[in-house]
């Protein structure tokens, strides 16, 4: 309840959906999954870093998912 939802993905068989969301809270940031007739449940919240765009894997054991922290200003990569 309360929640904003920004980003959903069905999962690899189409029975239920994963979503990002915005939710009030000491950690506001959430990825939920729902099914059919069942409350939605907290798969990853954070007080720090905003998800989005699931996206679930054919064979339905992962899910790969954009974080975005915003505890950074910048982010530097060395080494490619």
């Amino acid at each position: 309840p309360g929640c904003e939802l920004q980003y959903v993905a069905w999962n690899s068989d189409g029975t239920g959906i994963f979503s990002t969301g915005f939710c009030p809270g000491e950690r506001p940031y959430v990825i939920l999954f729902t099914e059919a007739r069942h409350p939605s449940r907290v798969l990853w919240e954070s007080s720090y870093a905003w998800a989005a765009h699931p996206v679930a894997s054919p064979d339905g054991k992962h899910l790969a998912v954009a974080v975005r922290p915003f505890d950074n200003d910048v982010w530097m990569l060395s080494g490619l």
